[in-house]
């Protein structure tokens, strides 16, 4: 993951795999946040396929704390976290 905000145009539409070079992550990892709701997309009407604005990526650059564990901090991964202990 990279450790720099990402220089992107807020208005920008990056496909899945951009979005996921943009932050230096795999490509399975951003769909993998796509569909746990991390990063929202949209559909082309065109090629049918999703895209993400560059909004989004810088959104879900600053939600996740990257200097200590790389993990969301959004209460609901915290109460995630506390029923998958018991």
């Amino acid at each position: 993951m990279t450790t720099t905000r990402p220089r992107v145009a807020l208005d920008g539409h990056y496909s899945m795999t951009e979005a996921a070079a943009i932050l230096a992550v795999d490509r399975k990892t951003v769909y993998r946040w796509r569909q746990l709701g991390y990063l929202k997309t949209k559909i082309s009407r065109f090629t049918k396929q999703p895209y993400v604005e560059g909004r989004e990526i810088v959104k879900v650059f600053d939600v996740f704390d990257w200097q200590k564990t790389a993990q969301p901090t959004s209460r609901s991964e915290e109460r995630f976290s506390r029923n998958a202990e018991t």
